[in-house]
């Protein structure tokens, strides 16, 4: 019981950066999904997709 109270992780910022890191997927999913099925929005879906990984870098925790 003690090992519990001694604990020192941060559960938000952890469900924090679980969700950064799965909203970057999803959105390097979809500008996938846009720059191949649409004809005039490739770049769009680029852009979309650059940005998820942004995000996904930005969930990553730092080496302190």
């Amino acid at each position: 019981c003690e090992v519990l109270m001694n604990n020192k992780v941060n559960y938000a910022e952890v469900i924090g950066r679980l969700m950064m890191i799965l909203t970057g997927f999803v959105l390097v999913m979809l500008g996938f999904i846009t720059a191949i099925h649409t004809g005039d929005h490739k770049v769009l879906g680029i852009l979309i997709s650059f940005a998820g990984v942004v995000t996904m870098f930005g969930g990553i925790p730092d080496a302190e």
